[in-house]
């Protein structure tokens, strides 16, 4: 069972996580097994971790969607991801999320994802 936790105002106040982030666990059978954080002001702040050993099995897909629709219920239209073009499990994400490349300077791309 795959479960998303958002970590609520008090734990970031004790981590010392921004207030303006959202931060996302990812649990498969009750272990942490990625995260994601959201900034509420800049999405390009926002970062994505899966295990290692728990790539590979679609938990960097269902966490990416879940950090989209994260900036979408916030109020953001699109958002711009840039990435080396040699990456092809992320363009597959990215793609699948209906992203629509806009530019490709030297090795890296760039795609623009309507929410």
């Amino acid at each position: 069972m795959i479960e998303f936790i958002k970590i609520d105002e008090e734990i970031k106040k004790i981590l010392g996580i921004d207030l303006s982030e959202n931060v996302v666990l990812v649990k498969k059978d009750s272990k942490v097994i990625g995260c994601g954080k959201v900034n509420k002001e800049d999405c390009s702040k926002t970062y994505i971790f899966i295990e290692t050993e728990c790539r590979g099995n679609g938990f960097g897909k269902l966490l990416f969607n879940k950090i989209l629709e994260e900036y979408k219920n916030i109020g953001f239209a699109d958002i711009t991801i840039s990435f080396s073009n040699d990456n092809i499990v992320i363009k597959k994400i990215v793609t699948g999320a209906r992203g629509i490349p806009v530019s490709v300077v030297n090795n890296n791309v760039t795609y623009v994802i309507p929410l």
